[in-house]
């Protein structure tokens, strides 16, 4: 009885390898992870590929220095200058991005 049960699973062992490799593949090509890997890369490649003020890896710490990043340099990178608009009633004023 052993014997029988021990050759069965060394014959079915190339095949589940097989099937192994190819869900791995098939995980692999539908998530994207390399594509995603790359796109992240890039993105921090030319976030950080600046001047040094600009650079995220060297000026954000935490929570508070990241905002200050963020209005400082990180959202009028993409988006370009702003522009100053008031309200109708004169009291308060927002600020207006543009696509660069």
């Amino acid at each position: 009885v052993y014997t029988v049960t021990r050759d069965d699973a060394f014959l079915t062992l190339p095949f589940t390898l097989v099937y192994i490799i190819i869900f791995i593949f098939l995980v692999n090509s539908h998530l994207g992870i390399y594509q995603r890997q790359l796109m992240e890369k890039s993105l921090e490649d030319w976030l950080n590929g600046r001047e040094v003020i600009s650079q995220a890896d060297l000026n954000v710490d935490d929570l508070a220095s990241f905002w200050e990043w963020a209005i400082e340099v990180g959202i009028p990178a993409p988006l370009g200058e702003y522009k100053d608009e008031s309200s109708t009633d004169g009291n308060s004023t927002r600020r207006q991005y543009w696509l660069a």
